[in-house]
């Protein structure tokens, strides 16, 4: 069951659910203002890269009812930053899974679940803002993680951080010139 949060919780509490990633981190068990309970997990589950709820959020809330079509901002309206955590490439060779059964198929499916939403979350949003031809309005960036030298995400050790400090800088320098566009876009509005 999706739980929609609105203003009967508190932030600290949102915040916590959302990063409450299942197998990593215990789930928490958030009441509302009006003491209903619910244990809530990271929303990554089953959205993990939310640019198009976020899409479809603003053409909601945003409606413009005096237009006679009482329909909401287009994607000409809005400019979309998508933000991922990366991803590691994973191959998985044939000989390797011609034979898996079940439990060797767990970890391999979990994995191409979650990349896969991504992208096709990502190639939807690139096709909405190529139909507009706008597709300056829509920037995705997510690093290219190595396999073989994996970040968990339960691990918060210096060595660690420096690597996701070492990722970020080098996701900015590398998307330097989309993001000053970006940000040029913005400032234009």
């Amino acid at each position: 069951m999706t739980v929609k949060l609105d203003a009967q919780q508190l932030i600290r509490d949102i915040a916590r659910a959302t990063s409450a990633a299942p197998s990593y981190f215990e789930v928490p068990k958030i009441r509302s203002l009006t003491n209903e309970s619910y244990a809530l997990i990271d929303g990554g589950v089953f959205a993990n890269n939310p640019a198009l709820c976020a899409y479809a959020e603003v053409r909601n809330k945003f409606r413009i009812p005096d237009d006679g079509n009482d329909r909401g901002p287009t994607a000409k309206d809005m400019v979309i930053l998508s933000l991922g955590t990366g991803e590691a490439q994973k191959k998985f060779p044939y000989e390797e899974a011609k034979n898996w059964g079940q439990v060797e198929w767990v970890e391999p499916l979990i994995h191409i679940m979650m990349t896969g939403v991504a992208e096709t979350v990502n190639y939807q949003i690139i096709q909405i803002y190529d139909a507009i031809e706008r597709p300056n309005q829509y920037l995705r960036i997510t690093p290219d993680l190595i396999e073989e030298k994996p970040l968990p995400i339960d691990d918060a050790s210096e060595e660690k951080i420096s690597e996701l400090l070492r990722i970020g800088n080098e996701q900015a320098s590398k998307y330097k010139e989309q993001l000053d566009k970006l940000i040029d876009l913005l400032l234009a509005e």
